[in-house]
């Protein structure tokens, strides 16, 4: 965050730094079949056994937040621990799977996608890398960022990050204003 002529709008209370890093960690899943040939002659299509599985790979990106509360990733990149989990196996050729080599098995991928409910954003003090609480200008993770400790903070025009909903529920800041999809309350 910038300092503005009225000073900074962040000062951690802990290093008195005044920038804030935004983190924004993520899933894509990546989906594959693998399949290896029936060399014997009795699966129809030539196919012994299909694996249908997917790679779930962690990614994360970050950047600063700015005067206006909006921020722009800097910097992306893989994080280690990518997954792999078989969804279903299909055996059509019993005397095939047996000794299938490693070099038989044709692997084909479908198309990436970012999984929905992998997202999670912090704010960072840029100096000590404290975690700070924060809200955004709209329900369902919209618009700006709005860290609790900076001075132009209004919890009454944000919505809170949802980690932070019941210790919000508690101070009394909920948004008293209706959501986006209907029937989903945040009262």
């Amino acid at each position: 965050m910038s300092q503005e002529s009225s000073g900074p709008c962040f000062t951690c209370k802990e290093c008195g730094a005044h920038e804030l890093v935004v983190t924004h960690t993520y899933a894509v899943v990546a989906p594959y079949t693998a399949s290896a040939p029936c060399t014997c002659g009795q699966a129809s299509d030539g196919v012994a056994v299909e694996r249908v599985y997917h790679l779930t790979i962690p990614y994360h990106e970050w950047g600063l937040l700015d005067e206006r509360h909006q921020w722009t990733y800097e910097e992306s990149e893989e994080v280690a621990g990518a997954q792999k989990q078989e969804d279903r196996s299909q055996v059509f050729c019993s005397g095939c799977l047996e000794g299938i080599p490693a070099d038989a098995w044709e692997t084909s991928a479908g198309a990436p996608r970012v999984s929905d409910d992998s997202h999670e954003f912090y704010v960072h003090c840029d100096g000590c890398e404290r975690e700070i609480e924060f809200g955004w200008s709209y329900p369902e993770r919209g618009g700006r960022i709005w860290p609790v400790e900076c001075t132009d903070f209004n919890p009454s025009a944000c919505w809170p990050e949802p980690r932070y909903r019941e210790v919000w529920a508690r101070r009394d800041w909920l948004p008293r204003r209706p959501c986006r999809k209907e029937g989903d309350s945040l009262r």
